[in-house]
């Protein structure tokens, strides 16, 4: 769906809708929603999606536990805002959050325990856009992360939980070739 307006009073926001679902193979169901658009400088983008699947066993084996078909499940949501201050400078935010789960198998683990992981990935970023000559442009960025990883098995559980927080800065410089006579 394209060209929605959505009326808040006093004003009125251009909103582009997207939407999918899908199916497949091992009963993967996918679903996804999300919308954005601008005014006035002001640009928005929200998404959500969701992957559900029964998955397959990857060892052949009589054990019960790991005979089991290994599904997989996640939901994540990402979106963004920014600002152009002016035609040559932009300021934003950026987000993503991603929730999931999977069972797997291990040759090792007891016959009757079902080994699975709960994972969580998230980032946010603002950001600065700015042309600062005609051939100078310039994106200085910070973000943080989080990548964390529970496993759970029947002889240990295993946890990662890592974050990270970075500034980047990269510039382009174009130069100009003068035009032949």
């Amino acid at each position: 769906m394209t060209g929605v307006q959505t009326c808040a009073l006093p004003i009125c926001f251009p909103v582009t809708i997207r939407t999918a679902v899908g199916y497949g193979s091992y009963n993967t169901k996918t679903a996804e929603a999300g919308f954005g658009g601008s005014y006035s400088g002001l640009n928005y983008s929200v998404n959500v999606s969701s992957k559900d699947m029964d998955g397959f066993s990857s060892l052949k084996t009589k054990s019960t536990a790991n005979s089991d078909k290994d599904n997989y499940r996640n939901l994540s949501t990402s979106g963004s805002v920014s600002y152009d201050i002016n035609d040559k400078n932009q300021i934003g935010l950026q987000f993503l959050e991603s929730n999931g789960s999977v069972h797997f198998d291990n040759r090792f683990d007891s016959d009757f325990f079902d080994t699975y992981a709960k994972l969580k990935q998230s980032s946010i970023s603002i950001f600065s856009k700015n042309q600062m000559t005609d051939a100078w442009k310039s994106i200085l960025r910070l973000s943080q992360g989080t990548d964390k990883n529970d496993s759970y098995m029947s002889y240990r559980d295993w946890e990662t939980d890592r974050k990270s927080t970075r500034l980047n800065s990269s510039h382009e410089f174009v130069s100009r070739m003068p035009s032949s006579a």
